[in-house]
């Protein structure tokens, strides 16, 4: 069956967040390392700022500077101040997170084949909204469907958010695609019946271990960027395609 709408993550698939989240986060500490040192700290290592960055991700950036500060071991009235300074200097640069070379080439050829375009997502629905402005993409994109709409524990893959995507889409299951990068993503849209693509891009894919041996884990295709993404559906109908 033709691919009729094809729905997108947005962070690390259509978005570069992770290179300009470790900047934003890189930069953060430079501000508030010297102060650190002064007082008698000793600032974590580079694999602590990894696991911190796997944990709090670019929604929390006051929670992984106060987790950074903990673990140098500085008090709780400078952490708050450090944590601040800090979160200020995050903000401003990740306010110019940028899409992916292709993700706007792609979005034009969608429109142009007359293919669907829409967003489901994880985060804070005025930040993840935002985003979208600010990388220009917002004008390619129809339906979004972003997690804090959604009761708690309703972030993917809960099948809510793709259930909604669905509707909105007024297509069957079987011709709406769904593009992210990471095994949540993959879970999500199998269960809801649509096709799934793994973009092996961002944080998720950095780091060993993603690997997972269940079936709905497994996309249907996996592709290394976005520029892939018209070939794969070209082929999708075709008898002898994945």
């Amino acid at each position: 069956m033709p691919i009729a709408f094809v729905y997108f993550d947005l962070d690390d698939t259509l978005i570069d967040t992770t290179n300009a989240v470790v900047d934003a986060y890189a930069a953060a500490l430079a501000e508030i390392r010297p102060a650190v040192v002064d007082a008698g700290c000793a600032p974590p290592s580079e694999a602590v700022e990894e696991e911190l960055i796997g944990t709090f991700g670019s929604t929390m950036p006051d929670e992984y500077l106060a987790a950074w500060l903990y673990e140098a071991g500085v008090d709780a009235d400078l952490r708050q101040e450090l944590a601040a300074r800090g979160t200020a200097i995050f903000a401003r640069l990740t306010g110019e997170i940028a899409p992916f070379p292709d993700a706007k080439p792609v979005l034009e050829w969608l429109a142009e084949e007359g293919i669907g375009r829409g967003v489901i997502s994880d985060g804070r629905l005025e930040e993840q909204r935002a985003k979208l402005e600010q990388a220009g993409l917002a004008r390619f994109i129809g339906p979004a469907f972003i997690s804090e709409d959604y009761p708690v524990f309703k972030g993917k893959p809960s099948l809510a958010m793709f259930e909604d995507a669905l509707a909105a889409a007024n297509a069957p299951a079987a011709a709406v695609m769904y593009v992210g990068d990471r095994t949540k993503d993959v879970i999500g849209a199998n269960l809801a019946g649509m096709v799934s693509a793994r973009i092996l891009q961002g944080w998720a894919n950095r780091r060993p271990g993603g690997v997972k041996h269940f079936a709905a884990a497994r996309p249907d295709y996996a592709i290394r960027n976005l520029g892939e993404l018209p070939d794969v559906i070209r082929g999708h109908d075709r008898p002898e395609a994945a």
